[in-house]
C-alpha cells in the first residue's frame, strides 16, 4: 500500500503507456527497453 500512494503518478499512466508499448510490438517494431524509457524522456538514472 504505501509502494502505491509513493508512486501513484506512475501506477495512474501505467494503462496508458501499456497499451502504447503493444501497439508498438503489433506493428512489428523492436525497441529495447532504454530506448522506451529515452521515448519518454525518461532518465534511466533517476527512476
Amino acid at each position: 500500500m504505501r509502494h502505491d500512494k509513493a508512486h501513484k503518478d506512475s501506477l495512474s499512466k501505467y494503462p496508458e503507456l501499456k497499451e502504447r508499448m503493444q501497439s508498438l510490438l503489433q506493428n512489428g517494431e523492436k525497441i529495447t527497453p532504454k530506448q522506451w524509457w529515452a521515448k519518454r524522456g525518461i532518465n534511466l538514472k533517476s527512476v
